[in-house]
């Protein structure tokens, strides 16, 4: 469900106050739970890379529904990421890369750069708050960390906890109290409400990881269904290099 305008001026309101400690103590424990069922800070902490593949439906409001195959690499450790969708309606593959050098994508045969201080800005903060490791950022220095108490999202009560990262990024987690596992995370991007929601845990050498995954952003809406999961593999450094221009 999309976030209501009272609810995030709420909790806008009590994310600007000054952090209560005991609401931290909270957060804490329930963000350690969260991450002891994700797999444990050691482990995750050992997450390099990652692969996924699947497929997907998405829409973009008002303009065209559409859907197929999804591929997505990430190096955690070398702050890369690609997706690759190959869709039928748009002609073929569409592939979004950013590293800390810069970014491009690829439509087609059609390829157009992303600006290096843009790329680098959008994979901070996707890197950040991603929903495989998310789980990490309360243990580091300067991260605030506020539990905001239980919220209901389609009939659903969860626990939801504030994170603001040191370099000021945001996210709202909302955790399942009968599994621990991370549902739903909420966050503002480009000014305006965003979420993703997961479910259908699956573990993977040790690391539990959604395998369906609904984003809702004010440009486009996306289901994914992931069917594999890969953990640490080798991933071609070609993947992340630009095409040569024909």
């Amino acid at each position: 469900a999309p976030i209501a305008k009272r609810d995030r001026e709420a909790a806008l309101a009590s994310q600007n106050a000054p952090p209560d400690p005991k609401k931290t103590t909270l957060g804490q424990t329930i963000l350690n739970q969260a991450l002891l069922k994700k797999g444990g800070a050691t482990r995750l902490g050992g997450l390099r890379t990652s692969k996924q593949t699947g497929v997907l439906k998405g829409s973009v409001p008002g303009q065209v529904n559409f859907e197929g195959k999804l591929y997505r690499w990430v190096s955690f450790a070398d702050k890369q990421m690609r997706s690759e969708m190959e869709v039928p309606q748009f002609g073929g593959s569409i592939v979004t890369v950013a590293t800390t050098a810069g970014g491009w994508r690829q439509i087609g045969a059609q390829v157009q750069d992303t600006p290096k201080k843009q790329a680098a800005e959008e994979l901070a903060r996707s890197l950040w708050r991603d929903k495989d490791i998310v789980l990490l950022r309360h243990l580091q220095p300067g991260t605030i960390v506020q539990a905001l108490g239980k919220k209901t999202v389609d009939g659903k009560t969860y626990d939801a906890v504030f994170l603001r990262g040191p370099a000021g990024d945001e996210a709202t987690l909302y955790i399942d109290p009968a599994t621990r596992y991370l549902a739903r995370t909420e966050f503002d991007l480009g000014g305006q409400a965003a979420f993703e929601a997961y479910s259908n845990y699956k573990v993977v050498d040790g690391i539990a990881f959604p395998h369906t995954v609904h984003i809702d952003t004010p440009g486009f809406v996306l289901d994914a269904e992931i069917h594999t999961t890969e953990v640490n593999p080798v991933l071609p450094k070609e993947l992340f290099e630009k095409p040569a221009s024909k």
